[in-house]
């Protein structure tokens, strides 16, 4: 069976320069092609995993629909940790302080319209962590420069050893998914 991230990857494979995700910046729309989103996620999923987030880990984000939330979705996903998604409509506090509760999230991205609600809810949870797309914070994350290179080794049958020693030795460490 074929994961969310499986299926990406193959989309970035076959369609590298065709657009993938459309930017609002306000007087217009912006196309990202499927590189320039997989760089992106790549680059986010390694400043997670640089955060301690781990596979398995549960990471939650409660936002509004926006480019942040797409590549975050997806940059968990690689990561190995599981998205816990929460709806914007969920009007009682109780129903998203259960869905907390119950998920064992430790991280969760907001935006800026939900962080004070999250925040009046987070001392009753397991979260440790609240990062608002909508804050340095995040911006920070995103461009953290951490150095990788995505060795798809899917397409590497039998593994080509050397690849994979000459991508650790340019970024200094290995990170399998």
């Amino acid at each position: 069976m074929k994961t969310v991230i499986d299926q990406f990857l193959q989309s970035v494979e076959r369609y590298p320069q065709h657009d993938c995700l459309l930017e609002n910046l306000g007087q217009g729309y912006h196309a990202l092609s499927y590189t320039e989103v997989h760089q992106r996620v790549v680059n986010l999923s390694a400043a997670l995993i640089a955060q301690g987030i781990q596979r398995g880990d549960r990471v939650a984000i409660l936002s509004e629909n926006r480019l942040a939330w797409t590549l975050t979705d997806l940059a968990i996903l690689h990561a190995g940790a599981i998205v816990v998604t929460l709806s914007t409509k969920l009007i009682e506090n109780e129903d998203l302080l259960s869905r907390l509760q119950n998920s064992g999230a430790e991280t969760i991205f907001v935006s800026a319209s939900q962080r004070d609600r999250i925040m009046g809810l987070k001392d009753r949870t397991s979260l440790r962590r609240v990062i608002c797309f909508d804050d340095a914070e995040f911006d920070a994350l995103e461009a953290e420069g951490i150095s990788c290179e995505v060795v798809n080794v899917h397409t590497l049958k039998p593994i080509d050893r050397e690849t994979v020693l000459r991508a650790a030795r340019k970024t200094g460490s290995v990170v399998t998914v």
